[in-house]
């Protein structure tokens, strides 16, 4: 599966790219040479806005993006690397810190959950690394419709 190195500039798609299941990592740094080399130091697609970088050597895959919209952004990334998202890996990494998500027990939660939440949801799942709890809400349908925009080929 592929995984990216994204400037700081792309937050919201760094995101939307964890919600689809990618191995995606922000660059807090400036975006430089130190980047590019980071990028093909961990074999990662390097994602920028930065115009600059494309007349920069690069061993690696470094796709500007060129939108500032995260929906067209999301598009772009989909067909210029000819990516299927798979449905089976949506929501399965930590929006916050990028880590993989794993089951948590129902009663584990209660107490580190809005008790609306403890009483409406059943299946939880935890970040292992920095402890944030995710559990299927609304907002996951709202997500999935957007994904399934992106992705028609993948729709249930």
């Amino acid at each position: 599966m592929t995984t990216f190195l994204a400037d700081s500039t792309l937050r919201k798609l760094v995101k939307w790219l964890r919600i689809m299941g990618y191995d995606t990592v922000v660059h807090e740094g400036t975006a430089d040479r130190v980047l590019l080399d980071r990028g093909a130091r961990e074999d990662r697609v390097v994602l920028s806005r930065k115009k600059e970088l494309a007349r920069r050597q690069f061993r690696g895959t470094l796709l500007i993006v060129v939108s500032d919209r995260v929906n067209e952004q999301i598009d772009e990334i989909i067909q210029r690397l000819r990516l299927v998202p798979r449905r089976e890996d949506f929501f399965t990494r930590c929006l916050t810190c990028n880590n993989l998500l794993e089951p948590v027990q129902r009663e584990n939660v209660k107490d580190h959950v809005p008790p609306y939440v403890f009483k409406t949801q059943h299946v939880f799942v935890k970040c292992p690394y920095c402890g944030s709890i995710f559990w299927p809400g609304t907002h996951r349908e709202r997500m999935t419709a957007i994904l399934n925009r992106h992705n028609p080929t993948d729709r249930p």
